[in-house]
């Protein structure tokens, strides 16, 4: 899996993949965003957590991961896995 993964993301393919990374930032900015807005918590390991499972699954996946709007169970699992020490 780890191998899959670093061919996606080598350098080459980073950079006809910024586009879409751009798009991605965006969306995380703007639920930082709205979350200032309403004063609601905001917890920048979890935001960014959520901002790699995004990243991984549209672009190795090209699945919408949707991480910000819904606590899917897959997505707290990779959340998971991200903050595991070791």
């Amino acid at each position: 899996m780890r191998s899959a993964l670093r061919a996606v993301f080598c350098p080459t393919n980073l950079r006809s993949l910024s586009s879409t990374l751009g798009e991605l930032a965006e969306r995380m900015s703007d639920e930082v965003e709205e979350r200032a807005e309403d004063g609601r918590h905001l917890d920048l390991a979890d935001v960014f957590a959520r901002f790699v499972v995004d990243c991984v699954a549209h672009c190795a996946f090209g699945a919408d991961a949707e991480p910000y709007r819904k606590d899917k169970q897959w997505v707290l699992l990779c959340m998971c896995c991200l903050r595991r020490e070791g």
